[in-house]
């Protein structure tokens, strides 16, 4: 590993994110202690966006290479925002509950559990090139051994497409959930 890393960056964007990251987490607990189930799932879709937005925070800042052990940390809560927000809005509709919403959350169990055997098991050195390839793409990556390790890889790979879809379906569930809310006579 490189004995020098590329400065701490300080400026209006890492100051605005880091209080964005602060207001989120703030929100977030008292809108999870709240009785209402929709405001519990927005609670938690905005805890994950503050977890997110940290990851990010700790990138665009560079300290991520002080803590590599974080390199991809987050990447489960992707899958967890679209489904907490599209439960908010069903839950404030006053659609009835449902009955396994922990199903929504599949994707995101799944991630995670691919995370914890492939993604977060990774050498320091490994999460080194993986956050110089995110955010310095210009520096030049430790010359590793990758042979057998393309297993650990293969989601990750396709995580852009695959938040691109669950995004599509539950922006496409919650025009549905809408449209079928204001064809109530009462609205």
């Amino acid at each position: 590993m490189p004995n020098s890393f590329p400065p701490f960056r300080v400026d209006l964007f890492v100051l605005f994110i880091l209080l964005g990251i602060a207001q989120g987490l703030f929100l977030s607990y008292f809108f999870l202690r709240q009785k209402e189930l929709a405001n519990r799932y927005f609670g938690l879709a905005l805890l994950v966006l503050s977890i997110l937005v940290f990851d990010v925070w700790l990138g665009y800042s560079n300290l991520m290479f002080q803590t590599l052990w974080l390199v991809d940390f987050s990447e489960p809560g992707n899958f967890v925002f679209a489904p907490a927000l599209y439960l908010a809005l069903r839950a404030y509709v006053g659609e009835k509950r449902e009955r396994i919403p922990w199903l929504h959350f599949a994707p995101a169990g799944i991630y995670f559990l691919y995370s914890c055997f492939g993604l977060y098991s990774l050498p320091i050195p490994y999460k080194y090139n993986s956050n110089l390839d995110a955010w310095h793409p210009e520096l030049a990556a430790l010359s590793l051994d990758y042979r057998g390790m393309n297993w650990r890889f293969m989601l990750q790979e396709w995580l852009d497409e695959a938040m691109l879809i669950q995004g599509t379906i539950y922006v496409g569930l919650s025009a549905w959930v809408l449209t079928q809310t204001f064809r109530k006579p009462q609205l």
